[in-house]
Order: structure tokens, then C-alpha cells, then sequence
């Protein structure tokens, strides 16, 4: 499994203007994940620029989750933006947003999302939520940010 050969910590950037939400998934991230670096974003400004900034550096995350309902600029916006920026296109964004909204699944996949997640309402279940992230973006899937220089 990927996760066991991890000897740095998975970077999640974590787009949430809601306090309570943030420390929530935070926390279960921590929970779930023995080496997490989580930096959060309270909008979809600072989460740009922190991407930029960051853009193909060893401070780049390997994964971003993206709330939708942002002040400054939406998370639909950040998503169409990060996604067709060459620097930054291949960080896999997991939509995470109580949006049940048809229209709003619909243009995150068409932006790319690499997924869309409903929030949960509770902690035990946000508990779920990033085990069974961890369990597919650590055990199976293969990170842009862990790939080797092999043919």
C-alpha cells in the first residue's frame, strides 16, 4: 500500500470558511492519516494564492479539499482556475460541500473534480469520510506529488 511507504506528510490544503467545519475535518484527518499537514484556507482567494505560491515546490499539497460556498471567490471558481492553470492542473481536488445541488455536481465534474463528497452532519461521520479517503488516495491511488522519475 502507498500509505505504508509514506515517510513524509500527506499535504492536504483545505478550502473551508467555516471555522467549526474546518476543525472538524481537521481533526478527523488526524485521526485517520499518522503523518497529515493540513493548512487551511477560509476562502477561495487565499487558497489561489497559496497555490501559486506554492505551485510545483515541495510545499505543493497533495491533495486539496474544495467547500463550494466561499466568500471572495467561490469554490467553483478555484476549481476552474487551479484546473486549467498548467502548475497546478494535476493536484487532485475532492469537492467536499453539502451542495446536494445536480447543477453543482455536475460543473465540478466538468471543471475536473477528481471527486465530489457531500458533508457529513456529524463528527463520527466525517470520521468515515477520511478513512475512506485514506483508504483510496493513500492505498491505491497514485499522488502526482509521488511520482518517481521511473519508466
Amino acid at each position: 500500500m502507498n500509505s505504508a511507504a509514506r515517510s513524509t506528510p500527506l499535504r492536504i490544503l483545505l478550502v473551508e470558511d467555516n471555522e467549526d467545519e474546518a476543525i472538524f475535518v481537521r481533526e478527523a484527518l488526524s485521526d485517520q492519516i499518522a503523518l497529515v499537514e493540513v493548512v487551511v484556507a477560509g476562502d477561495g482567494s487565499e487558497a489561489l494564492n497559496l497555490l501559486r505560491a506554492h505551485a510545483r515546490t515541495d510545499a505543493q499539497p497533495d491533495l486539496v479539499l474544495l467547500d463550494l460556498d466561499l466568500p471572495t471567490v467561490s469554490g467553483h471558481e478555484v476549481l476552474e482556475q487551479v484546473k486549467s492553470d498548467p502548475q497546478l492542473c494535476e493536484i487532485p481536488i475532492i469537492v467536499l460541500t453539502t451542495s446536494k445541488a445536480r447543477q453543482d455536481i455536475h460543473r465540478a465534474y466538468r471543471a475536473h473534480a477528481n471527486a465530489f463528497i457531500h458533508k457529513p452532519q456529524r463528527f463520527a461521520d466525517y470520521e468515515e469520510v477520511t478513512r475512506r479517503m485514506k483508504e483510496f488516495w493513500l492505498g491505491l491511488a497514485a499522488l502526482p506529488t509521488q511520482a518517481g522519475d521511473e519508466k
